[in-house]
């Protein structure tokens, strides 16, 4: 048997996105700080668009990775 008990969301409290798309091919999931994920988030999708600009392909997940 399994029981499940939600509670009652407070008037302040909000639901927090924790799935972040970076590229078309590429996203991040958190656990955690949301704002250490925003600002992962943005470097991120600021290197792919440099990446993407500079040599007219898709980011490697690697080598992002290797940036972080």
């Amino acid at each position: 048997m399994l029981i499940g008990l939600k509670k009652s969301p407070h008037d302040l409290a909000v639901h927090q996105e924790k799935v972040f798309e970076i590229d078309s091919h590429m996203g991040i999931v958190i656990a955690g700080m949301t704002a250490d994920a925003r600002f992962l988030t943005r470097f991120m999708r600021n290197a792919c668009l440099n990446y993407s600009y500079v040599y007219g392909s898709k980011h490697p997940c690697e080598r992002l990775i290797t940036q972080i």
